[in-house]
């Protein structure tokens, strides 16, 4: 499945965005020609007449290809329409089952859905999240960015529930206003607990948190490596800037580099120039959370771009 993603997961139609990905667990031919056909009916109404050319193509070329399978044949597969297709294992076909994935999944846009079914299929980390929700109970949330699943325990037993969950979960987090975060770390963080400062109750605003918390020990260490160049002890040569490929990726190439600070924006070029086995240092994509922050004066005054080398 991985090497399957890859593959696909630099296309992009940024035009027209007329790529589709459909995914589709347990259906038999007839009744996924029958989607098909319906698809190719909506697509005909589409207004921009270079993405309905393109839609239309592809989903006529779909058609022809099931038109050929038997009718009465199962079918559990991951579709990049006009480009490829790759049949369902049955660890997958069950987890797209235990995690109610829309069946059939379809969707258009200017990229294939690769981040959505790696997270989705070989994703097995889980991040939990508890909240006290009365005085009796809790939640406990169990969540990847596309599957979560959740329950509700009894407060009396918070001990023992925390105790299962240290075992399974590091860290755990907690929303900090519970009674929860008391009970489990006395009101701090620790290396089993992180407390979450930010109103979470549903999957996207808890990775939305995630995003900006990691983000912002990302600003800190910017920070950190550019006070250093104000400082007269630092050796300048170990800095390395300019743009991406006449400056950045020779120095990958030769495994050169300890950190690449990168405007965020830039990641998908880099990937582009750079095989994945190059990327072995720390890559640290750099995003602006407010105007004028480290960030935004990172982008403005060095391009977004700085590479910390191992030697000078």
């Amino acid at each position: 499945m991985n090497i399957f993603l890859e593959k696909y997961e630099n296309c992009r139609d940024e035009s027209t965005e007329s790529l589709i990905t459909i995914c589709v667990v347990g259906m038999i031919t007839s009744n996924v020609l029958l989607f098909a056909e319906e698809q190719l009916k909506k697509a005909q109404k589409i207004g921009n007449s270079a993405r309905r050319k393109k839609v239309n193509d592809a989903l006529y070329g779909w058609l022809n290809a099931l038109r050929g399978e038997d009718p009465d044949r199962v079918i559990s597969r991951l579709i990049f329409l006009g480009a490829g297709w790759i049949d369902l294992k049955q660890d997958q076909i069950d987890t797209a089952r235990a995690f109610k994935l829309v069946n059939p999944y379809y969707r258009g846009g200017d990229r294939y859905e690769c981040a959505y079914f790696r997270d989705f299929f070989l994703n097995k980390e889980f991040d939990c999240f508890v909240r006290v929700v009365d005085k009796s109970k809790m939640q406990v949330h169990e969540w990847t960015r596309t599957k979560e699943r959740s329950m509700t325990k009894d407060l009396k037993s918070l001990d023992t529930h925390f105790q299962e969950l240290r075992q399974r979960y590091k860290p755990i987090y907690i929303h900090e206003s519970s009674a929860a975060a008391t009970a489990a770390g006395n009101g701090t963080s620790t290396s089993d607990y992180v407390l979450v400062d930010a109103s979470v109750t549903h999957r996207e605003q808890f990775f939305e948190w995630k995003e900006k918390r990691a983000m912002l020990e990302y600003h800190a260490l910017l920070q950190q490596r550019l006070d250093a160049i104000q400082n007269p002890k630092t050796n300048l040569d170990l800095y390395v800037f300019g743009k991406l490929r006449p400056v950045i990726i020779p120095e990958i190439e030769a495994y050169a580099l300890k950190e690449l600070f990168i405007d965020e924006a830039k990641i998908e070029r880099l990937r582009q120039f750079a095989p994945p086995e190059a990327l072995n240092f720390r890559l640290l994509p750099i995003r602006v959370l407010e105007k004028g922050d480290v960030a935004d004066r990172f982008i403005s005054e060095y391009n977004g771009l700085m590479g910390i080398r191992y030697f000078a």
